[in-house]
């Protein structure tokens, strides 16, 4: 008991916690309300809300601040809003509705992965048997929740 009392965290830790207790409410609520709209309604009013969340958070905490894009950061403004936020979240929703909330929450845990394979392509960078193992073991655990939960 004493061991929990003597626990300390920092703000990192609890934001980290509130973000993942959203995201599984996320997903919980995205189940439901996608029993009454199509995918595409709901990334779209998920976006939208998403959007008005963080610029409340922003303006509240006066961390919002309009900056000029130029150039090559309108390419990568695009790139981000499009591949890390409209079809993410489509693809996430697609998945959501298609398999259920239990299901789709295995997924994440290949963003690792993902994020491996990326930096091979665009930062040649190399794997080593670490990074192998790592590989493995993050599809062994999603092999066997996967095929688990059917038993």
């Amino acid at each position: 008991m004493d061991v929990i009392r003597m626990v300390s965290f920092n703000q990192g830790d609890v934001l980290f916690l509130l973000s993942e207790i959203a995201w599984a409410a996320y997903a919980l609520i995205g189940a439901k309300v996608m029993g009454h709209m199509s995918v595409l309604s709901a990334t779209g009013w998920s976006g939208f809300l998403g959007a008005i969340s963080v610029w409340l958070y922003g303006m509240a905490t006066g961390s919002f601040h309009l900056v000029t894009l130029t150039g090559g950061l309108w390419l990568s403004f695009f790139y981000i809003v499009l591949f890390g936020g409209i079809l993410a979240m489509l693809f996430w929703n697609l998945g959501l509705h298609n398999t259920g909330p239990s299901l789709t929450a295995i997924f994440p845990n290949i963003m690792p992965l993902i994020g491996m394979l990326g930096a091979v392509i665009c930062f040649h960078e190399t794997i080593g048997l670490l990074e192998l193992a790592g590989a493995a073991a993050i599809f062994t655990g999603v092999y066997l929740t996967i095929h688990f939960g059917k038993r």
